[in-house]
């Protein structure tokens, strides 16, 4: 019942130098007013609008200021009971009571915390239970004064002072609580004009005036204002409503004090027990009217808030219909989406307006037949009420579109079907993107498997080419050696020349089917046959081989081989041509009096194998191409070094599949280092036996580096 603004709503009321004198005065006139119309031999008021005030300039104060605001109410109600006749005793007496009221109400109400205010139904429950403690702390004042100091009953003082001090409260307190800027209280006030609205409070009035004073003795008439009074909690604004209760209030006290109305004397009654029943028909029409008027303006606010969602969702489609499927809601989204406006539509069938053909249950008629899977039928709505898909809608202009539809059951409190909600969203843009997409996936992977297949062509073709090519270079080398060992007969010295270059350029070319078919061997393989292999072991043939390589050259070898034990899973020959790769380039590219240097390492859970020589190098500008097929360095063309640019390829290929890679190091000065980095076997195996070609190294040509 606490307003977080309440700050803000007190400061609307005016500065307690405005407001504090004003509420003195109107309690002060209401006051004395009611003391001098209380009917003649009684002790106490037919009603007390005090208490309401009171209670409400308590509320609407700093808590910091209730002591001296509490002070002043037992003074002014005080002054209101001397100027209306009692003692100055009484009249003080019903001066603290009064006070004490306002207190305790005040506090009950949660107002030293915060401004209350009436929005739920708990809201009302506490401003009753608020007035009903305000008012017994009064009743019991003023019920033991007069019995003690005016010879009066104490009963009969203290209920007829509880009937007229609550529902004081319960008439005023709702008109006070909806003033002070609560947005809430002034839900639907410009549903209707002025006009209308002042119409319903004044035909409202009329029937109470005539109930009460033409009804005079007829005590069913009082219920007759009573359709009147929810019909006006029905059409107006909690604060017009409030008003027009106390406004009623009023009348209903007015009249029954002057013996008026269906609830003046009866032969039943006494004076005291009309008054009574007056007050306590006002506590039933404020239970009748002010919770009716929250409800009205929950609902309305609730109404309101769905429709102001609903209507500023513009991304997306809503329609609801009713249980026929007959459209009553069209938001702004559906309106931009199909084209047609809601007055256009409301009242119609969606077979009428987007869909391409009606469906066989409603909520499949709302949410559409044909979909781009012209296979998936629309089934009935599912037990939970929500069903979703695909589907094409129609515009105003006929052009069609896909949606993404749901389409929810929309059922009553009491679980009755009540109708539908279809929330849709525009996917044409979505879906075309998406087709684009799998025919660019289907473009592409027929690209691939037509590269894939001219790729196999072209490693067929070279392997193919190279087997036929190898057989007669094999038998041209053959018959150039026979040629150069003098065996059909002695040559003569310019012969001599011409066999040998003859025989170095088959060699070259025997060099290239080789590298080729090895390549394509690579490359073809499905699974290597990859078994341990103890890299000390392939160390060792590739030296022996850089040896041989090496015969006549002034060139120094050496190798450290520090990971000698170091076991690798992989094929043994391939990895043998990988290093021996790196180790003939290093050997080519030496010039005479460099070295070359083979070493082994450990690094993590990888073995490096790295050569390193003093030779050419390579350039900055060449690096990034140095294991490109066919690429050979201009340095080395122009030198006319022999070679196909396909050892290093080897090597990356061989590296690669492997699971390792190789790289080429930069580093300073002349020469280069290319490194094989190829991963550890897990645990250690039994590596297989490599071949011996060699039985030892010929360490006259080969220095061991030092073991680190």
């Amino acid at each position: 019942m606490r307003d977080a603004g309440g700050s803000t709503a007190r400061r609307v009321l005016g500065t307690p130098r405005v407001l504090v004198p004003a509420a003195y005065l109107a309690i002060l006139l209401a006051s004395t007013s009611a003391v001098g119309l209380a009917p003649s031999g009684s002790q106490v008021a037919s009603w007390w609008p005090a208490a309401g005030l009171a209670t409400a300039l308590l509320v609407f104060s700093p808590v910091r200021r209730w002591a001296v605001l509490v002070a002043g109410l037992v003074v002014v109600t005080g002054l209101a009971n001397l100027l209306g006749g009692r003692s100055v005793a009484v009249s003080s007496i019903f001066g603290v009571g009064n006070a004490l009221e306002a207190l305790v109400a005040a506090w009950a109400l949660g107002a030293h915390r915060d401004r209350p205010v009436l929005r739920t139904g708990s809201d009302i429950v506490r401003l009753v239970l608020a007035a009903l403690a305000g008012a017994t702390v009064i009743a019991v004042i003023a019920g033991l004064t007069v019995w003690a100091m005016l010879d009066g009953s104490l009963l009969d003082t203290a209920q007829h002072v509880l009937a007229t001090h609550v529902t004081s409260q319960l008439l005023l307190l709702p008109l006070v609580l909806s003033l002070g800027g609560d947005e809430q209280a002034r839900a639907g006030a410009l549903s209707r004009p002025v006009l209308v609205r002042a119409g319903i409070a004044l035909a409202t009035l009329l029937v109470f005036g005539t109930a009460f004073v033409a009804g005079v003795g007829v005590a069913a008439s009082a219920f007759l204002p009573l359709p009147a009074m929810v019909w006006a909690g029905l059409q107006l604004p909690r604060r017009e409503v409030s008003a027009l209760l106390v406004a009623v209030g009023f009348v209903t006290t007015f009249t029954t004090a002057r013996g008026q109305g269906p609830l003046a004397l009866q032969a039943s009654l006494t004076r005291d027990d009309g008054d009574i029943l007056a007050q306590l028909y006002l506590a039933v029409l404020f239970l009748v009217t002010i919770p009716l008027v929250i409800l009205v303006e929950q609902r309305t606010s609730a109404l309101t808030t769905a429709e102001s969602v609903l209507s500023s969702t513009t991304e997306s489609a809503m329609i609801g219909t009713d249980r026929d499927c007959v459209i009553r809601f069209f938001n702004v989204g559906a309106e931009r989406m199909l084209g047609w406006s809601a007055s256009e539509v409301v009242g119609r069938h969606p077979a009428e307006v987007y869909l391409e053909a009606e469906g066989s249950t409603a909520c499949a008629a709302l949410m559409g037949v044909i979909g781009p899977d012209p296979e998936v039928l629309v089934p009935p709505v599912v037990t939970s009420g929500v069903m979703k898909a695909d589907r094409t809608w129609r515009r105003k202009d006929g052009s069609t579109l896909v949606v993404s539809v749901n389409v929810t059951e929309v059922r009553s409190p009491t679980g009755e079907l009540e109708g539908y909600l279809a929330v849709a969203a525009d996917v044409t843009d979505r879906l075309e993107v998406k087709q684009r997409l799998r025919d660019a996936l289907a473009r592409e992977r027929a690209s691939v498997a037509e590269l894939e297949r001219v790729h196999r062509m072209e490693n067929d073709f070279v392997s193919a080419v190279s087997h036929e090519l190898r057989t007669p270079l094999t038998t041209i080398l053959g018959n150039t050696q026979l040629l150069a060992a003098h065996i059909p007969g002695p040559l003569t010295e310019d012969q001599e020349r011409v066999v040998d270059r003859l025989h170095r350029s088959g060699r070259r070319l025997l060099m290239l089917v080789e590298d080729l078919l090895t390549l394509t061997a690579v490359e073809s393989r499905a699974a290597a046959r990859h078994v341990a292999v103890r890299a000390g072991d392939v160390v060792e043939l590739v030296v022996h081989q850089a040896v041989d390589l090496a015969e006549g050259r002034d060139l120094e070898l050496t190798y450290d081989d520090l990971a000698a034990d170091a076991t690798v899973l992989g094929d043994a020959d391939e990895l043998e041509r990988a290093l021996f790769n790196l180790v003939s380039n290093a050997v080519k590219f030496t010039p005479e009096g460099g070295a070359v240097r083979i070493a082994s390492r450990h690094d993590g859970d990888c073995l490096v194998w790295s050569v390193t020589d003093t030779g050419l190098g390579v350039s900055e500008g060449d690096r990034r191409h140095v294991f490109e097929r066919f690429f050979r360095a201009r340095t080395v063309t122009d030198m006319a070094i022999p070679g196909t640019g396909l050892g290093l390829p080897i090597v990356d290929l061989i590296a690669r599949a492997h699971g390792g890679s190789a790289r080429y190091v930069p580093r300073e000065g002349a020469g280069s280092t290319f490194e094989i980095r190829l991963p550890v076997a897990p645990a250690p195996v039994p590596a297989e036996p490599l071949a011996q070609e060699h039985d030892d190294v010929r360490r006259d040509r080969v220095r061991i580096g030092e073991q680190a």
